[in-house]
């Protein structure tokens, strides 16, 4: 019996809710999404495929954003798998910005709720997703990680909540921001 032992017996028929994925079309299009409810206290059937609301999901697990202009607006369900600072040149030519925050989602956990992100493929296989009005970064995607999407943090309407943990591609950061294993960019001694 899955969550049970003899001391806290797990209740017949208890569920948890495991998303399994949502569709990039407006929300108002698609009321419901598939969920998984696992069921514990049976030994049949484990697991079914039910319809759940986007109103199920906690606020908590909800980050909504978009472009500059808010002709594109995006919403992300569940935590992200990682936020991390991004030192790569293609995110810095990208941005503008000499490093980037980066918070992966699941694909699936994501839904375009206003407009279209369009996508630009910046290198083989990697495909950078914008604002087609605004020209706002908003996303990346990559053939290597076909089950992710990466958000470049601001875009988030509440961007604070999503701190970065770790630093990838640090070999390619510039050499005046600070030490990455420091805990972020900071201001470091110029070369005389």
């Amino acid at each position: 019996m899955i969550g049970a032992s003899p001391a806290f017996p797990a209740p017949r028929h208890a569920t948890t809710l495991i998303t399994v994925g949502l569709y990039t079309s407006p929300p108002e299009l698609i009321p419901d999404r598939y969920c998984i409810e696992i069921l514990t206290g049976t030994d049949r059937f484990p697991c079914r495929a039910i319809r759940c609301s986007l109103s199920s999901v906690a606020m908590d697990d909800q980050f909504e954003g978009g472009g500059l202009c808010g002709a594109a607006r995006f919403m992300a369900t569940g935590q992200p798998k990682w936020v991390a600072w991004c030192h790569c040149q293609s995110c810095r030519r990208d941005s503008g910005a000499p490093v980037s925050v980066l918070a992966a989602f699941a694909l699936a956990a994501y839904v375009v709720t206003k407009g279209e992100i369009t996508k630009f493929g910046s290198s083989p296989g990697v495909y950078r997703g914008f604002c087609a009005r605004c020209g706002s970064t908003l996303n990346c995607e990559s053939n290597r990680l076909p089950t992710e999407t990466h958000f470049h943090v601001g875009g988030f309407d509440q961007a604070a909540r999503l701190w970065p943990t770790s630093h990838i591609f640090p070999e390619e950061r510039l050499p005046w921001l600070g030490d990455p294993e420091g805990g972020g960019p900071g201001a470091s001694q110029a070369p005389a």
